[in-house]
C-alpha cells in the first residue's frame, strides 16, 4: 500500500503534468488561429445592458409571480430546443451549440480540442462537488423556479439545491469586477407589464459555463442578458445574450420557452 503522502505528491505530479500539457495546447491552438478571431472588436463597448429609460421603481408584473415555471420539454420549434452540435458529447444539451459554434473564437476550439476530443472530464464540472447549477444550466434544464418581489428586488428561486437569485432592481450599478461571483450580480429592469430584463456580470469562470451537457465554459468577463417576456398566463419565453470575449467572437443570443408548472 502506497503511503498517503507519496500519494498525494505523485497525485500532484501529475496534475502538474497535465496543467502544463494542457496550457501549451491551449497557447499552441490560439497561435495557430486568425488573430482577428481573438479581438473583442464584435462586441459593444458600452452595451447599456438593453435597459429602457425606466423610473427606478419597477414594480414586477403580476403575471411573473406567484407561479412554478419549467422548462417546456413539449414545443416543437427547432430554434426553441438545444443540441450539441458537432461536439463529440454522449448526452443531450441545452445550449443550440450548433448556431454557437460560428461564434466560438480559438480558445473555445482549443478547450473543445482538448477536452471533448477523447471524451470529457466529467470530474472537471462544479456538479461534481454537488454545487447548485449554474444560472444558464438551472435556466435551461427542467428545475422549476419561480419569482417573489421585494421592494428593492426580485428573488428567483430554483427547487434544484433549493438556492435563491437576487435580481437588484433599484438601480444600483455592478460592483467592481474584483467582486466575482459563481452566479454572477444580477440587475434589473421592467420594459413593460409583459416584459423585464435581467443583467448579470462579475462572474467567476465555469466550465459549464453555458450548460452542464455541453461542458463549453465561460469566463469572468462574461456578461448575461436575458429577456423575460409573457407570451399569455400560462407561457413565458426568455431570450439570452452572453457576451464573452475570452471565448466568443461576438455577442450570441439565443430563446427558451417555459410553461407554468403549479
Amino acid at each position: 500500500m502506497v503511503p498517503s503522502t507519496n500519494a498525494g505528491r505523485a497525485n500532484r505530479q501529475v496534475w502538474q503534468c497535465f496543467e502544463r500539457a494542457a496550457l501549451i495546447a491551449i497557447l499552441t491552438a490560439i497561435g495557430a488561429v486568425d488573430l482577428a478571431a481573438q479581438s473583442p472588436g464584435g462586441f459593444p463597448v458600452d452595451p447599456g445592458y438593453g435597459f429602457p429609460s425606466t423610473p427606478v421603481i419597477n414594480p414586477i408584473a403580476p403575471g411573473f409571480l406567484g407561479k412554478n415555471w419549467a422548462l417546456d420539454r413539449q414545443v416543437t420549434d427547432p430554434t426553441l430546443k438545444g443540441n450539441c452540435g458537432t461536439i463529440p458529447i454522449g448526452g443531450a444539451c441545452e445550449t443550440p451549440v450548433d448556431r454557437l459554434q460560428p461564434f466560438m473564437n480559438g480558445r473555445m476550439l482549443a478547450w473543445i480540442q482538448l477536452f471533448h476530443t477523447s471524451g470529457y472530464d466529467e470530474v472537471m464540472s462544479p456538479k461534481w462537488s454537488c454545487v447548485a447549477a449554474g444560472i444558464q444550466t438551472g435556466l435551461q434544464e427542467a428545475y422549476l423556479f419561480n419569482f417573489t418581489a421585494n421592494p428593492d428586488s426580485l428573488l428567483q428561486k430554483w427547487e434544484q439545491s433549493n438556492w435563491t437569485r437576487v435580481i437588484w432592481m433599484d438601480g444600483r450599478p455592478h460592483p467592481p469586477l474584483i467582486e466575482a461571483f459563481y452566479h454572477g450580480h444580477a440587475i434589473g429592469r421592467v420594459v413593460s407589464p409583459t416584459e423585464f430584463i435581467v443583467h448579470t456580470s462579475n462572474f467567476t469562470f465555469d466550465t459549464d459555463g453555458f450548460d452542464d451537457h455541453s461542458h463549453l465554459p465561460t469566463s469572468h468577463l462574461k456578461q448575461l442578458i436575458e429577456r423575460y417576456r409573457m407570451v399569455d398566463k400560462d407561457t413565458m419565453t426568455i431570450e439570452f445574450t452572453i457576451v464573452d470575449p475570452v471565448f466568443l467572437k461576438a455577442p450570441f443570443t439565443w430563446k427558451k420557452q417555459y410553461k407554468r408548472s403549479d
